[in-house]
Parts: C-alpha cells; sequence; structure tokens
C-alpha cells in the first residue's frame, strides 16, 4: 500500500503509473512506457515505474495468470462496469474500484475476455 501511494504521487493528472508487480501481470492486456527508476520513501533501491499507455488490442490478449488459463465465467456485470470505468478513464473522468470477497471467489485471477 505504501508503494502505491508513492506511485500515486508521481503520476500526473489522468495518468496511471504502475510498479513492477503489477507491470508483470498486466502487460499482455496493456501497453507500457519504462520510466526512470525513482528513488522512493522507504525503499533502499529505486523501484521501476511504468506509465499505461493504452491497452492492447482484444486479440493480442493472453488469459494467463502465470501460466494458468482460464475463462471467466459469471462477472458479465463486473467486467462491464470495469470498461465503463476504462472508458470514463479515457475522457479523464477517474473513479476508484475496489474488489472483495471471500477466499476462492475469483478475486485475484484476472478476468480477461478473449477473442474467440
Amino acid at each position: 500500500i505504501n508503494l502505491a501511494s508513492r506511485l500515486e504521487g508521481l503520476s500526473k493528472a489522468g495518468e496511471i503509473v504502475v510498479g513492477e508487480s503489477i507491470y508483470q501481470l498486466a502487460n499482455r492486456q496493456f501497453r507500457f512506457q519504462a520510466t526512470e527508476p525513482t528513488q522512493v520513501k522507504g525503499k533502499v533501491e529505486p523501484v521501476a515505474v511504468y506509465r499505461v499507455m493504452s491497452v492492447l488490442d482484444q486479440q493480442e490478449v493472453i488469459q494467463r495468470v502465470h501460466g494458468v488459463q482460464a475463462k471467466l465465467v459469471g462477472r458479465e456485470v463486473e467486467m462491464a462496469m470495469l470498461l465503463e470505468a476504462v472508458e470514463n478513464l479515457k475522457q479523464r473522468k477517474g473513479s476508484i474500484i475496489s474488489i472483495a470477497g471471500h477466499a476462492g471467489t475469483g478475486k485475484s485471477r484476472p478476468g480477461y475476455r478473449s477473442s474467440g
């Protein structure tokens, strides 16, 4: 949470910046621009920072988390809300989305739509 707060402080209005762990999880869904590693409070070494530039085309999206492939089932409403938030962000209308639920309910597995 501290790193996320520091990264938020580095971002400009309407911009999304992420650290290495989120970049590794999302680099097949979004196009990123790497920036200079940045020294942040609470970290000994500079941290890698990436700017989100755009969403990749659906054809480029691969359903994979650390080698696991799975289709997202039963999350149409939630995905619609997230896609609407992305569209709003493109129009410089920000929002905050929180994902909560019991263990085993699919919070940590990204829900991507495949092209097939």
